[in-house]
């Protein structure tokens, strides 16, 4: 029998549903998924295709398996949209888009799986998002990630000329603060553990090194390596 064409189609990682993920998934006894959810920092580095996407995915779903006994905050984020960041370049010293962009997905993906994990916690969270984007809108955690995500698409789609247009667009004086101060952002990430009585929020950055050009690189790695926190992978 002659093969077909879709013996040779791989699916990528990405386009798996976690049950999928879950069942091929592969478990070694190397203890990789256990040190990934601990409070160091780690690189995974090898070529495309090799798994590191699906070891991280697979660590994000025994992580959020086993949320209501050790509290860890799972958080997968992928980078594949920054190439776009490098069209804007008129913005002045104090505004680094890549940046903005960067801190805003964490932030976005963190804000969805709190959701996600801790239901309970929604009117205290958006108490704090009212504070972040200086108004109530209707008590709704889901219009402020809108919020969110709307400037973040803002900024991959890279039509801005300006500081000043850069300025316009976001949705508040205080997220400002947040997205163009890494100081900032790690203490709002604090208080979210505080807040919400979890043991560390773990990220699990996808495609960092692969997708980034050597500038957003340097600007990635010097921003974590500077955090000197344990909540930051």
């Amino acid at each position: 029998m002659k093969e077909s064409l879709g013996d040779y189609l791989l699916d990528r990682t990405e386009s798996l549903t976690e049950d999928l993920i879950t069942k091929y998934f592969i478990q070694r006894n190397d203890d990789k998924i256990t040190r990934l959810l601990d409070s160091e920092q780690y690189l995974l580095e090898g070529s495309r295709g090799v798994g590191k996407t699906m070891l991280m995915k697979a660590a994000m779903l025994q992580s959020t398996k086993e949320f209501g006994k050790n509290s860890i905050l799972p958080v997968w984020i992928s980078f594949e949209e920054s190439i776009r960041i490098e069209r804007i370049t008129v913005v002045d010293n104090s505004i680094d888009p890549f940046l903005q962009w960067t801190m805003g997905k964490i932030l976005s993906e963190t804000l969805k799986k709190l959701q996600e994990l801790k239901p309970d916690c929604i009117p205290k969270l958006n108490k704090r998002l009212e504070a972040i984007f200086g108004s109530t809108i209707e008590t709704d955690i889901e219009k402020y990630s809108s919020l969110l995500n709307e400037y973040i698409k803002v900024l991959e789609k890279a039509e801005i000329e300006t500081s000043q247009d850069l300025k316009d667009k976001i949705p508040s004086t205080e997220l400002t603060n947040i997205l163009d101060n890494p100081q900032n952002f790690k203490e709002f990430l604090q208080n979210l553990i505080t807040d919400f009585n979890l043991s560390r929020i773990v990220f699990l950055f996808d495609e960092a090194a692969h997708v980034f050009s050597h500038s957003q690189q340097e600007k990635f790695f010097t921003f974590f390596k500077q955090s000197g926190t344990s909540i930051l992978f």
